[in-house]
Formats: C-alpha cells, sequence, structure tokens
C-alpha cells in the first residue's frame, strides 16, 4: 500500500461523500498530480531502515543539497536543543533534516505533518501532526506537549516547523512562512534549552503555488508530488549557532521571543546572494581601476558654522565635550555640512586604499540619511562622521529597497519588521588628523547612545560600520 490512497485524496478535497465517483476523481488527482508515482516509490522503499530509507528516497527523487561542514559542527554533541526551521517545501525539508539530524544523533525526533509520520521506516522519529483536522483536540494537543517536554527532559533534541505547514507565496513574490504557530513557540519558551536555528534555502514548484491561490485542500493534495520537483534543484541548508537559554530569556513575552527567533532563523537566508549580484561583484573586481578624480575644495567654515548654528537651534546637538560637539541631522538640514562629509569621508577612504576615486564620496542614500558628525569648535572642521538610517521613517518612505544593506543582502520579508526598527549604520571614519586622539571616536559613539535615546522606537542597530 502506498502513501495516500485515492480514498484520502477524495476526503481532502471534500469530494468523499459522493462515495464511488468522489474516490473515482481522487484517483484522476493522483494521477495528474504524479502522487501515484511518489507511491510507487515508496513501496520500492519502504523496507529499509531510518538512514538507509532516508538515503535510498533522497537518491530516487535525484534532491542534491548544500550544507557546509562547519555548519554541521555547531549541532550540540550531547543534552536536549531544539532545531527550529523555516518549512518551504513541506515535506522534502522534514526528510532532508532527519537525514541530517539523525547522521549526528541518532536520539533525534522532530515534530512533523501527517505525510512524514506515514512513512512507515521514519515512525520512531516522527511527533505527528494533522492539518487536516479542523478541530483541535485538546487531549491529544496536551499529549503531544507532554511527549515533546519529556524527550527534551530525558536530554534528546528535537525538531520542529514553528509554522506548522508549508510556506506560500507572500505578495506574490517570495516564500515565506505563515506566522508561527503560538503553541510551538510555547514549547520552545518552555523547554528552556539552547534552540539550534536552521534555514532551508528552496521553493516548490510554480503550480504548486498557483493551487495553493485556489484552495487550501488542492494545495494540500499536491504537497506530497512535490517532493517529484525538487530534481534539478539544489535545496541549501545553513545552520546557526544555537541560541542559549540566557539569550532566550531576554526575551519575556511570548510575541518578543517568537519574533526573535524567527529573525534568527531568517537571518540565515543572507547567506544566499543572487548569482547576478555575485557575478557583479565579480566584474567590478576585475575591472581596471580608473585613474582617481581631483577632490572637490573644500567646504568655507563660516558656511559650515552657519548650518551647526541653524541645527543647534532646532535642538540637533547629541553632546557637548570641551571643543567637541556631536550632532545628529537629516541630510536636508545641512547640505554644505554634508558636501564636506562627502569629501572628507573619501580623502580618508583613499588613505587606506578604500575610496571610491570620485571627487566626492557621497551616494543616493546619504540626500535621505541622517547623519552623525563631530565637530571642533575650536577649529571649526569636521573630525569624524557617522551615516545613520532611522529605519522607520527609511521603511516608510522607501520600503526594504531604501537601505544600503539591501544592495548588499537580500533581507527576507520575515525581516522587514526588523529592519524597520532598526538604526543602519555605516560609512564610519575619523579624518587623520584626530586618528590618534582618544576623544573623537569615544564621543560619535557616545553619540550612538545619545541616537538610541532619542529614537527608543527603534531596538536594534545594524550595519557595517
Amino acid at each position: 500500500m502506498g502513501l495516500v490512497t485515492a480514498k484520502e485524496v477524495a476526503k481532502v478535497i471534500n469530494a468523499d461523500k459522493y462515495g464511488f465517483i468522489g474516490t473515482f476523481f481522487g484517483w484522476l488527482l493522483m494521477k495528474v498530480l504524479n502522487i501515484s508515482t511518489l507511491n510507487r516509490i515508496y513501496d520500492r522503499n519502504k523496507h529499509l531502515d531510518d538512514l538507509e530509507f532516508l538515503n535510498s528516497i533522497l537518491d530516487e527523487f535525484q534532491i542534491r543539497f548544500e550544507i557546509p561542514q562547519e555548519d554541521l559542527k555547531r549541532l550540540p554533541k550531547e543534552g536536549a536543543y531544539i532545531s527550529v526551521s523555516n518549512h518551504p517545501l513541506g515535506g522534502i525539508d522534514g526528510i532532508l533534516l532527519l537525514k541530517l539530524m539523525l547522521e549526528q544523533r541518532k536520539d533525534f525526533k522532530i515534530i512533523a505533518n501527517f505525510l512524514l509520520h506515514r512513512i512507515e521506516p521514519l515512525k520512531p522519529y516522527i511527533m505527528p501532526v494533522n492539518p487536516f483536522d479542523d478541530r483541535k483536540d485538546v487531549k491529544s494537543s496536551i499529549t503531544g506537549f507532554k511527549n515533546a517536554i519529556l524527550h527534551l527532559r530525558e536530554g534528546h533534541p528535537l525538531g520542529i516547523f514553528p509554522a506548522g505547514e508549508v510556506s506560500t507565496y507572500k505578495d506574490g513574490k517570495l516564500v515565506v512562512d505563515r506566522p508561527w504557530e503560538e503553541a510551538a513557540m510555547k514549547l520552545v519558551k518552555k523547554a528552556e534549552v539552547p534552540v539550534v536555528p536552521i534555514y532551508f534555502h528552496a521553493k516548490n514548484s510554480r503550480l504548486f503555488y498557483s493551487l495553493s491561490k485556489i484552495s487550501d485542500t488542492l494545495r494540500t493534495a499536491k504537497l506530497p508530488s512535490e517532493l517529484l520537483t525538487q530534481k534539478h534543484r539544489v535545496i541549501r541548508v545553513r545552520i546557526g549557532r544555537p541560541i542559549s537559554v540566557n539569550d532566550q530569556r531576554e526575551h519575556e513575552s511570548l510575541e518578543d521571543f517568537s519574533e526573535f527567533i524567527r529573525r534568527k532563523t531568517y537571518m540565515l537566508s543572507n547567506f544566499f546572494e543572487p548569482k547576478e549580484k555575485i557575478l557583479k561583484n565579480i566584474s567590478s573586481s576585475l575591472k581596471v581601476p580608473k585613474a582617481p578624480k581631483r577632490i572637490i575644495t573644500p567646504v568655507s567654515p563660516e558656511i559650515m558654522n552657519s548650518e551647526i548654528d541653524a541645527i543647534r537651534s532646532r535642538d540637533m546637538r547629541l553632546l557637548k565635550s570641551k571643543n567637541y560637539e556631536v550632532y545628529l541631522s537629516p541630510a536636508s538640514e545641512i547640505p554644505h555640512i554634508l558636501r564636506e562629509i562627502g569629501r572628507l569621508r573619501e580623502i580618508t577612504f583613499r588613505e587606506v586604499g578604500e575610496g571610491t576615486n570620485q571627487s566626492i564620496d557621497l551616494d543616493k542614500f546619504d540626500r535621505y540619511y541622517h547623519h552623525m558628525f563631530l565637530w571642533d569648535t575650536d577649529k571649526k572642521v569636521i573630525a569624524g562622521a557617522y551615516r545613520m538610517g532611522l529605519g522607520s521613517k527609511i521603511y516608510e518612505q522607501h520600503g526594504i529597497n531604501g537601505f544600503y544593506l539591501q544592495d548588499l543582502f537580500r533581507f527576507e520579508p520575515e525581516l522587514h519588521k526588523m529592519m524597520s526598527q532598526s538604526i543602519e549604520m555605516g560609512r564610519a571614519f575619523i579624518i587623520k588628523e584626530y586618528q590618534l586622539k582618544p576623544m573623537p571616536l569615544f564621543l560619535l559613539w557616545k553619540g550612538i547612545v545619545h541616537t538610541t535615546l532619542r529614537f527608543p522606537e527603534h531596538k536594534y542597530l545594524i550595519g557595517g560600520v
């Protein structure tokens, strides 16, 4: 007997009430969706045990995957832990997770959907949940919760997909998980064991996502045959560093805790830059550098001092220490100071071989980012500066593409909220004459603290500094 029968397919699409006709329609759907092929492959391999079965299935479906060896070394060798993963494929990712984890620890178990639990050789390693059951079986849920906690208390590792079901397209572009199940994250929080984030970089077929838009039941019916759609693709996997219990305890509310773990998981997606961007970077690195242009002339100290008087009157000074003042201002308020920042930035970066070789180092982001700079009131010069992007304003006005970091990495939609709550820092410099003095860098760092106090809606600092 195969994994899925015609009667079960008929039940999924609510055609079972039509008796034989409904079953026949289920059989036709099995043929159309290639579920019959899946059944035949399963029947050929169901006599095998655990890892032997998993390896044979992956070979049968010609599924290729990549994972850095150093990532596997991050998995705890003993004691309990919970692996938390995104769920882009709805079945193959579970099979692949089991293979990778069982090769490291034979006591690993996974909380997975109905499909994996029906695979006889894998039953010893599966704690099942049933996405077809609209009615929540409270007794069954409590039992499952207790069994999972008991498994962890005995010192064994456990894997979960907190979304509870396969990822689907969001905004018609990117594959992301649905909001993670509250019950799953309660389990993770209550367990108080290290959490290992695991990210699967993969997607299902276009037909699958088309059916998902039409009906949840059609999506679920198509799910088993998605095993056949990965033949010419490579599933890429990354494993993050274990998140300690102490780090978890810093996030007291369940909502904050869930967002923290989810963010840690999706941040692993940044390892996968689009190929065209990599090729572009390689191409750029092979180009013969152009001769550096002559740097623009300095801005008059009197003009800069006039702009400083104006922004000081608008309470944009963050702090004062002896002959130094630190300011934070939007670019629109300091056009001449911004020009001087771009000039000094280019000079300073050229001195260490990192200049743009343009006459001034300013880009499109400088026009709408804030700029924090250190002003020497005695010498009337800018001693150093940081570019500061207030995420809430940037995201509201420009979306995720308004961030400089989005040009370097591709942020999954799951991280967009985090970016809107972040202050992006970068393009930092201190001019040569002040680099050996202790105060300038200290005061700029102090300015960062004052910035976070002025804009408390931002929870995170991010960026290359």
